[in-house]
Parts: C-alpha cells; structure tokens; sequence
C-alpha cells in the first residue's frame, strides 16, 4: 500500500489542552489560534510522520525524535526542520530543543522552552512562562499578567510586562533587562554572578541588592537604605519587594515607559523600546533635565549645610528624605 506523505499534522486537544514537541536544531514559531486545533506544518512540505514520533492522546498532541531530529532530504542528506505551529491560545505548551530558535506569540496557558544555543522570542503572551537557556538570548514581551522565571548561563535576558505576578530571573555572565509593574502579592527575585540589570519600574517598589562589588543605582526619585554590599532603594511607596544578588554586577534603575497596546484585531505592536535608549532630548526634556540639575545642586547644599555644622544629621535627613520623596524628572540620584 502507498502511503501518503503528511507535510502537515492536524489534532484536537480542547482549547486548554497540551502540545509537546523536542527537536535537536532548526526553527520553530508557535502562535495562539482560536478553536481547539493543534496544526504543525514543515515549511519544505517533507513528510512529518517520517521525521517524528508522533503520539496522539486525548486532549494531547507530542511530537519527538531521537533519531538526530533531522529531516531527510533525499539520499544521505538532512536538513534541520522549519516549523510553523498553530496552537490554541490557552493550551500548554512545551517545548525541548538543542540549537533551535524558537518563537512564540499570542498564547495565555502555561508555557516551557528549553534550548542550549538557540534564542528564545515571545511576543504578547500571557499566564506562567518558565525559560531555561544556556548561550541563547531570550527576548519577551506581555501586555497582560505574567508569571515568568527566566534562566540562563550567558545569555541575555530581555522582558517586559504590563503586569509580572512572580518573577525569579538567572544568569550567570548575562545581561538582565526587566520593565514592567511588580504584583506587592508576588515574590520576586534576580540572581546574577556577573550580568548587569537595568530596571524600568512602574508602581512602587522596594529594591533590595546582596553584593559583593556590584553597585545599585536610580535615575528615578528614591529612599536608599544600607552598606555598600547590602543596598536597598525604594521606589514611590516601596509595596512591591525585589530581591536580587550578585558578586559583582551592577543594578541600575531607570524611568518606566507605558507599553504599547493593540486591539486583538489589529496589527501586531511593535517592541516597546528599550528602556535604555536616549532618544535625542525634547524641549521638555531638556526641561526636566534643569529641574533635575536644580534638585541636585538643593541636595548638595543640604550635605556642605551639613559638614559646616549649620544643621545637625537628624535635620539633613529629613530634608533629604523631602527630596527623595519628590517625583523629580531628570534627577540622577545615587543614594
């Protein structure tokens, strides 16, 4: 009997139901869809039944090879696998790869990547997200409530949020870029050997540093507490509490930016850009960074008031707590 090629695989497995797929190297990108439809397809058209292990269970659909998770092109040659998956929006969805890219977009269920060398992109999800990586950068974006642990050994990590529930962020020489609202009812915590992390906080937050070498810093108005190798910096009114430890990178903190937001029917947004870029400065901006110089110039009169003896430490503490608590634009303090 000759049996047909399957270039792609359609199965039901309810709309919370579980995607599984482990691969070796190539690509994959995944996006929420509506109905209860698990559709992989293989962008050359090679027949997937071939390629994997394909188990169908109810409500479930896994796809796995360990015969070198390659795809067979003809005699003796192989080409890694490009796959296209469509995946109901609030399914689970696992996923295991050596080298592969992978990509998501648009799914609200619990989701888990794993990848050695390859990158990890999510655009606009949603629910709980777990990332391991070891060399792959993981860039991620979510305009509604996330809960993410995100974990790499010199990767770069790269989230933003509307709003993170929980959050535990790892590395060990990687870079840590975070934006978003902390939830005061979460627990969150960043773990760095000797990766640096850039801040853009919105809502009051509580930022606590156990370091050896490594430095905390604000651009925004803050209350700071601590040693040098115990920093604390508290933001508006300090509800939310992170917790973070280094040997020696750093921690810097810059004004939050609001993210971008798309009606579900509309084109896909854009990144929200990077908290660390400088566009050239605006009138206004130009503005706020003289008020900033001003609020400056009152805090270093306040500590040469203090060293002339004309007020005593308690008096220069609460005037500098005055200023603290001001929402001072411009302002670069380092507490």
């Amino acid at each position: 009997m000759t049996r047909l090629s399957t270039a792609a695989i359609e199965h039901a497995i309810g709309l919370e139901g579980l995607f599984v797929l482990r691969l070796r190297d190539g690509e994959v990108r995944l996006h929420g869809a509506d109905g209860e439809t698990v559709r992989v397809a293989e962008e050359d058209g090679s027949d997937l039944e071939e390629t994997f292990a394909v188990e169908r269970g109810e409500g479930s659909l896994s796809l796995g090879t360990g015969r070198g998770l390659r795809i067979k092109l003809g005699r003796g040659r192989h080409a890694s696998p490009h796959l296209d998956v469509a995946v109901p929006r609030r399914a689970t969805v696992v996923v295991e790869a050596g080298s592969a890219d992978l990509s998501a977009e648009d799914l609200a269920g619990d989701q888990r990547y794993e990848t050695v060398s390859g990158d990890v992109n999510l655009t606009r999800v949603r629910g709980q997200v777990e990332i391991d990586a070891v060399s792959g950068d993981v860039k991620l974006s979510a305009g509604g409530e996330l809960r993410l642990r995100a974990r790499t050994v010199s990767g770069d990590v790269q989230a933003r949020a509307g709003r993170l529930t929980g959050l535990l962020l790892a590395t060990t020489s990687g870079d840590l870029s975070l934006a978003g609202e902390l939830d005061p009812d979460g627990q969150h915590r960043i773990e760095t050997v000797s990766g640096d992390t850039l801040l853009a906080l919105a809502g009051g937050a509580r930022v606590e540093l156990s370091s050896v070498t490594g430095d905390l810093r604000s651009e925004v108005a803050h209350r700071s507490e601590g040693s040098r190798n115990r920093r604390v910096v508290i933001l508006g009114d300090g509800r939310a509490t992170l917790t973070a430890s280094s040997m020696s990178g750093d921690i810097r903190i810059v004004r939050a930016r609001p993210l971008e937001t798309v009606s579900e029917d509309g084109p896909a947004a854009e990144p929200p850009p990077d908290p660390a870029a400088r566009p050239p400065a605006t009138t206004g901006e130009a503005s706020d960074a003289a008020i900033g110089a001003a609020y400056e110039a009152a805090r270093l009169g306040i500590l040469k008031r203090l060293e002339r003896g004309e007020i005593d430490v308690a008096e220069a503490g609460r005037r500098l707590e005055a200023l603290d608590a001001a929402d001072v634009p411009g302002s670069s303090i380092h507490g």
